[in-house]
């Protein structure tokens, strides 16, 4: 997986121009199936690289939920953490530090697409409906639905094999369509991209097809 960084200063004897905006630009919010060098929100934009611009806002073993995931902490937080709902509102990752600034959306740049890929490190293995992951995944698209009204959302269906989850995931979906009509589930269980021994994570094959059967869904192409 590669590792997130800010930059702190930057030193030059030129110019800093920001270049041409692209004809999208796609937001990927996810866990370690989104921040992997091989996942789809790398080989998208690079196989549309004249066409898409994209941000990545993804941690390995990120939940959507508070206390859920897997990943440490600093010292003076929680063991298991603030869930994605919750960290996309601030600048820092949530291994940098035990303090957040919120994050100021005035004026950034507006996505066309938003693609949501949670719930894999939620502990959705114990039940059937796990009605807080549903209620808090409908709170979040539809504050992603009120910061970027112009976004279509997307909701992906893990590869991690387990009834649970995909159903938890699948209800949480379809809350969020009947909630924010923007809003579409995207089911990958049928795409037959190869998955590594831990039945989570893919393989670099597993990520090659998956990104070109999700830019299908998402209705982009290389041409």
């Amino acid at each position: 997986n590669s590792t997130p960084f800010t930059f702190k200063c930057i030193q030059t004897k030129g110019n800093i121009c920001r270049g041409e905006d692209r004809e999208l630009y796609c937001m990927f919010i996810g866990d370690s199936l989104t921040e992997s060098a091989y996942s789809y929100a790398f080989e998208i934009p690079n196989r549309l690289y004249d066409k898409v611009d994209c941000v990545r806002i993804a941690r390995s073993g990120c939940a959507l939920l508070d206390g859920r995931g897997y990943y440490p902490n600093p010292q003076g937080l929680p063991a298991r953490g603030e869930g994605s709902s919750k960290a996309f509102l601030n600048y820092q990752d949530p291994l940098e530090v035990t303090s957040r600034t919120s994050y100021v959306f005035d004026g950034e740049k507006v996505p066309d697409i938003i693609t949501v890929s949670l719930g894999t490190n939620d502990a959705l293995n114990a039940k059937e409906t796990d009605q807080e992951f549903i209620d808090t995944h409908v709170a979040f698209v539809k504050f992603l639905n009120k910061l970027y009204p112009n976004a279509d959302i997307y909701i992906l269906q893990p590869v991690a094999n387990n009834g649970y989850r995909h159903s938890n995931i699948k209800q949480a979906a379809m809350a969020c369509s009947a909630a924010v009509p923007k809003c579409k589930y995207i089911a990958t269980s049928n795409w037959g991209c190869a998955v590594k021994d831990d039945g989570i994570h893919l393989t670099p094959a597993g990520y090659e097809k998956y990104a070109k059967k999700l830019m299908i869904a998402l209705g982009l192409n290389e041409q």
